[in-house]
């Protein structure tokens, strides 16, 4: 069923919601709550409601570079 030989980058090992909150300086329940109304990409484990929720690094990095902004882009600052 697992490929012994496949290795992970670890930008595709999967996060816990608590490694994710550290990442982007949240809550956990900041990230569980994104998660459900769909602003983080992530996994249900066994796709279950109130099931373990798990995240890719690399996802939630590509998400990052689409909310960048720039300093003097305008936005009221």
């Amino acid at each position: 069923m697992f490929d012994d030989d496949v290795e992970l980058d670890a930008d595709d090992r999967l996060m816990k919601a608590y490694q994710v909150a550290e990442m982007l300086q949240v809550t956990m329940h900041t990230v569980l709550r994104r998660f459900e109304t769909g602003d983080l990409p992530g996994y249900r484990l066994w796709r279950r409601k109130g099931g373990p929720v798990r995240f890719r690094r690399s996802e939630i990095e590509a998400l990052l570079e689409t909310w960048r902004t720039d300093a003097g882009n305008g936005d009221g600052l």
